[in-house]
């Protein structure tokens, strides 16, 4: 990224993983994302490109996560560049911010390097912004669960600036809070008892706030 940044000649600057496919329309939706809202560096969620079982579903549940759990509305109304979250398959920012952050020079052992980078702009004055793509971008990425499992969870600890305490707060807290009602109603279910009503009211909230984020965020359900 840092080299082909030297040769590029323009005003922006466009990072989109091998594995992103785009719309025509996509560097117009970026451009506006960041001339309406006055910003330096977009990133947008894509969606699913599903030919495989792991594709169309973990790739939409990244996108949820991201909605219910991440506060994106204080990523962009805050100050502070540890609220901050860029994804890699798909960043526009601008020269003179990708140039006052440091660019991608600035920490070339990063492993997480879209964060770093979207981190570093904030932290100069400048607005980043999360932007729904899914109309204009689509992403494959790893066919097999266990990769794209690997690849999300290298991703999500890198957001969570690599904060061991933090992690393990939102894998015995968070995961078990969205988990534990679809398996206690496939037990119920599949052992032949009765499911109780609690179980029935927290898969509906679930649901609801799945329902709300694609809302908010103008991401379709499905992708």
């Amino acid at each position: 990224c840092h080299l082909l940044a030297l040769q590029a000649r323009g005003e922006g600057l466009c990072f989109v993983d091998a594995d992103t496919v785009l719309a025509p329309t996509t560097s117009g939706a970026a451009l506006g994302v960041l001339r309406d809202d006055d910003a330096q560096l977009v990133t947008l969620l894509r969606a699913a490109d599903d030919t495989t079982a792991a594709q169309a579903g973990l790739l939409p549940m990244v996108n949820h996560v991201l909605r219910a759990l991440f506060p994106v509305a204080l990523m962009h109304r805050h100050d502070s560049s540890k609220l901050a979250l860029a994804l890699g398959p798909f960043i526009m920012v601008t020269r003179s911010a990708y140039d006052a952050a440091g660019g991608h020079a600035a920490a070339p052992d990063e492993v997480v390097d879209d964060v770093r980078l979207c981190r570093a702009v904030k932290a100069t004055g400048r607005r980043v912004r999360l932007a729904t793509g899914t109309a204009v971008a689509r992403t494959r990425g790893y066919a097999a669960v266990g990769e794209r499992w690997r690849g999300c969870a290298k991703n999500a600890f890198g957001a969570l600036d690599a904060n061991l305490a933090l992690a393990a707060a939102t894998v015995l807290l968070v995961m078990p809070m969205l988990c534990a009602p679809f398996v206690r109603a496939a037990v119920g279910v599949l052992g032949g008892g009765t499911v109780p009503a609690e179980v029935w009211v927290q898969l509906a909230l679930v649901v609801l706030v799945r329902v709300v984020t694609s809302v908010a965020g103008r991401d379709p359900l499905r992708t």
